[in-house]
């Protein structure tokens, strides 16, 4: 919190958009009301996958998230990540569903 703190609200807008667009996702729960701050949560039950399993997807996609539990992951926003960024991680998500369909 000493560097940066004139873009936290900058963190803070790319986590809304990113609630935002996953709950555009028909089987990810995301609720952009709750995010106050740079850290998303969202449902990936929905999908019918487990999280860790998303969470690898999504790495082997060059996407940093957690996975919590078998239904909850967790995203973070910071000075390396950008709208870009967001917008990608989005798509990414899409693939790592899309690929298990197939």
């Amino acid at each position: 919190l000493d560097h940066h703190v004139e873009r936290l609200s900058d963190y803070h807008a790319n986590a809304r958009l990113l609630s935002v667009s996953l709950a555009e996702i028909p089987v990810i729960a995301s609720d952009p009301a709750t995010v106050e701050t740079n850290i998303v949560f969202f449902d990936v039950a929905g999908t019918g996958l487990p999280a860790p399993y998303i969470v690898g997807e999504l790495a082997a996609r060059g996407v940093q998230m957690g996975a919590f539990g078998d239904a909850l992951i967790r995203a973070v926003t910071h000075l390396a990540v950008g709208r870009d960024d967001i917008l990608r991680a989005v798509d990414a998500l899409r693939e790592a569903i899309a690929s298990r369909e197939t």
